[in-house]
């Protein structure tokens, strides 16, 4: 799986189980603000026509968003 915009969409999947998980928030959000700026969900936040797909049917655009916005 990969974004053209280049998010870093396992490291922001990886922040969100360590939060829906293992219900460790802090930790999760430590893990997403390690990101450079360039590599975090910000760009999926106007993201009209996702390009990651993924073959289990899970959207990752709006998870990326999701992201971005409890961890900000």
């Amino acid at each position: 799986l990969s974004c053209k915009k280049s998010v870093e969409i396992p490291t922001i999947q990886r922040s969100l189980m360590y939060w829906e998980g293992y219900e460790d928030f802090a930790l999760g959000r430590t893990t997403y603000r390690e990101l450079p700026a360039s590599e975090n969900a910000l760009a999926c936040m106007n993201c009209s026509t996702p390009t990651c797909i993924c073959k289990n049917r899970i959207n990752i655009s709006e998870r990326m968003r999701y992201a971005h916005t409890i961890f900000v």
